[in-house]
């Protein structure tokens, strides 16, 4: 019998040190699967989708109700002390007088009793009612879940390129940095052979020096939108991840700002819960007037009893069917009430949905504005970069003719590091403008949201 091949420690070590390298490999995320993340795993939308279901369920026992009800009922009993009853002693004496008593028991000492009872409802408006609010309500729900998964993917989309641009800011000052120190070993390397002064090697190493706390700055930084990111999403803070993508400056054509606010008044959805909920509490007003109206139902039971003083019952069985008629006559005044409580509900939604429509139009026309500006922001910013480029460039080579000063190199550089940064934060507000305009008119990656909206 062959021995077993012991397998040496070292080569053990080595496979779970590759195993442990492979599972500490970063995320790698483009937007799009961000987005899909954020949409699987996002609490709020798994807490609405839970609503759903819970709508769904109400919309069920609502038809329940209008179901026939079956229901079986049972007893069996035993008297350990048997009733009596005083009975006139002259019935079994006839010697005795009119006002003798004597006590008789009057039962057996085991009884049963077996019932099966059914009731159907034929009208009852309360019923019929209930069942319309509670798919108005289902409707509601499906709405705040398509909400919800639209302010997921704007949130989502938005913590994807903070990352990007916290990114892209710590890439332009560490490229700064390289910047610094290839001009501090220049001037260090003149300074020696007798071209540049002692001041300028020192003013040189000090811009060095200054970069450095702000690199470390920016990479904390960048671990906290990080992390940002990761809530958004659902994610473990302990995952690494690594975003794919950039900053692009693409232009969006916008509509007339007139097609914008109609677009808005039509799909907008806050717009479109609060109309939805308004259409709940009109079923809400109709479901308490319900209770002015008769009820009336089918019933039958059959019933099966019997008695005995040992284990030989008396069985005897007994059936009824009929029709039961009931309305309210009187209350005090509450039926009446309770409606205008609710019509009172559906007069406060109807003045928010005017209030949210007039916010609506406001915020359309600045969110417009917004985008404009934003959008020639960018377009003077891409200018502004290629404008710095070249002065930083001239800089370095009127130093090195020996025409420029350092003084000259620090100014260029702190511009063409501003420049990008401004060109960076310009594309970055461009698109969360975008963003939330696209929020404002219900137009947020609507196919995508469709696939998710049934998804269990």
């Amino acid at each position: 019998m062959k021995k077993p091949t012991k397998i040496p420690l070292i080569t053990l070590l080595l496979v779970l040190l590759a195993g442990s390298a492979a599972s500490a490999q970063p995320m790698k995320l483009t937007v799009e699967e961000t987005v899909r993340i954020a949409l699987e795993n996002n609490i709020d939308i798994n807490t609405a989708r839970m609503d759903v279901s819970q709508a769904q369920a109400a919309v069920d026992e609502a038809f329940g109700y209008a179901y026939p009800t079956v229901d079986l009922e049972g007893n069996i009993s035993h008297f350990f002390e048997k009733p009596k009853t005083p009975f006139p002693k002259a019935f079994m004496d006839p010697t005795a007088k009119p006002d003798e008593y004597m006590l008789f028991e009057m039962a057996l000492g085991n009884n049963y009793e077996a019932k099966i009872q059914a009731t159907q409802i034929l009208f009852s408006s309360a019923v019929f009612t209930g069942i319309g609010a509670s798919e108005r309500y289902l409707e509601l729900a499906k709405k705040s879940l398509r909400s919800k998964m639209a302010a997921t993917v704007t949130d989502a989309k938005t913590a994807f390129y903070a990352v990007i641009l916290t990114g892209e800011m710590l890439d332009i000052l560490k490229q700064s940095q390289n910047n610094a120190e290839e001009n501090y070993q220049n001037v260090k390397a003149m300074y020696e052979a007798g071209l540049a002064s002692e001041f300028d090697a020192l003013q040189v190493e000090v811009r060095v020096e200054n970069i450095k706390p702000q690199v470390v700055e920016l990479e904390n930084r960048l671990k906290e939108v990080k992390d940002q990111l990761k809530l958004v999403l659902g994610l473990d803070q302990s995952v690494e991840i690594e975003l794919a993508g950039n900053l692009d400056y693409k232009e969006f054509k916008l509509q007339d700002t007139e097609e914008i606010t109609s677009q808005a008044m039509e799909s907008s959805y806050d717009l479109n819960i609060l109309k939805l909920k308004r259409t709940v509490d009109e079923a809400f007003v109709d479901l308490e007037e319900a209770d002015y109206y008769p009820t009336i139902a089918a019933f039958g039971n059959y019933t099966r009893s019997g008695s005995s003083n040992d284990l030989d019952f008396l069985n005897w069985g007994s059936g009824i069917f009929g029709l039961q008629f009931s309305m309210n006559l009187f209350r005090g005044g509450q039926t009446s009430n309770r409606v205008q409580q609710k019509k009172i509900e559906v007069l406060k939604t109807d003045g928010n949905i005017r209030l949210l429509e007039q916010f609506l139009r406001q915020q359309i026309k600045a969110q417009v504005l917004e985008v404009e500006r934003v959008q020639s922001q960018v377009e003077a910013q891409q200018r502004n970069v290629k404008l710095a480029e070249r002065a930083y460039d001239i800089a370095k080579v009127r130093y090195d003719e020996g025409t420029g000063t350092q003084l000259e190199i620090k100014n260029a550089d702190m511009e063409l590091i501003t420049a990008r940064t401004q060109l960076y934060q310009s594309q970055f507000d461009y698109l969360k403008a975008i963003f939330t305009l696209n929020k404002l008119t219900g137009s947020v990656e609507e196919q995508l949201i469709n696939e998710f909206i049934d998804k269990k």
